[in-house]
């Protein structure tokens, strides 16, 4: 079991990352990270982003997370950034991989074919 040093400093590195990722990301940091109104880490008018870190190589998701983004979502598009060790990896739906496809085909960007 975590004692309460490990569990503050945890939180204090998770608002950290919140502040700073919103920031380069040019997005609005959600008030109480998510737990009133409006849900996730942080949003702006097209997306609501949630962002997970690790200082480990891997990260356990689970199905059950996700589906509750989907529905905190109501809807609006959303992503998971996780930091893993230094690495940013962004985590989108079908849906939304299928939609930058459709874009960067629609603007003629060679992807690395």
């Amino acid at each position: 079991m975590m004692n309460q040093k490990r569990i503050k400093n945890l939180k204090k590195n998770s608002l950290k990352q919140e502040r700073e990722a919103a920031k380069r990301l040019k997005l609005e940091l959600t008030k109480a990270s998510g737990s009133k109104d409006q849900k996730g880490d942080a949003y702006d008018e097209f997306f609501m982003a949630e962002f997970k870190a690790t200082t480990k190589s891997s990260i356990s998701l689970k199905g059950s997370w996700w589906d509750k983004l989907v529905r905190e979502s109501k809807g609006k598009r959303f992503f998971i950034e996780i930091d893993m060790e230094g690495r940013l990896l962004y985590m989108l739906s079908s849906r939304e991989f299928e939609e930058y496809r459709r874009l960067l085909r629609k603007e003629g960007v060679d992807y690395g074919r």
